[in-house]
């Protein structure tokens, strides 16, 4: 679920393992966001959502990976919209 996006990058949640520094692309099927195809972003930022108990808010446990994080991306290069 995205949560924020700019021309500088993004915030959204995902239950996907993650790792900081790790390069991404991102594919935005909306508006004019889609005419630019899959953008590469590193990942600059990575909070889990829940009360760190295993247990996230999307449902399941750290064993079933179904935990949500928080993850925010830079862009690598500039989204030609």
């Amino acid at each position: 679920m995205t949560r924020d996006i700019s021309q500088g990058g993004a915030q959204f949640e995902s239950a996907q393992e993650l790792a900081h520094r790790e390069v991404v692309l991102a594919t935005i099927p909306w508006g004019e966001w889609a005419k630019a195809g899959e953008i590469p972003g590193r990942i600059v930022h990575i909070k889990p959502l829940g009360d760190g108990s295993g247990e996230g808010p999307g449902g399941g446990t750290a064993n079933g990976s179904r935990v949500l994080t928080s993850v925010g991306v830079e862009w690598l290069r500039t989204a030609k919209r």
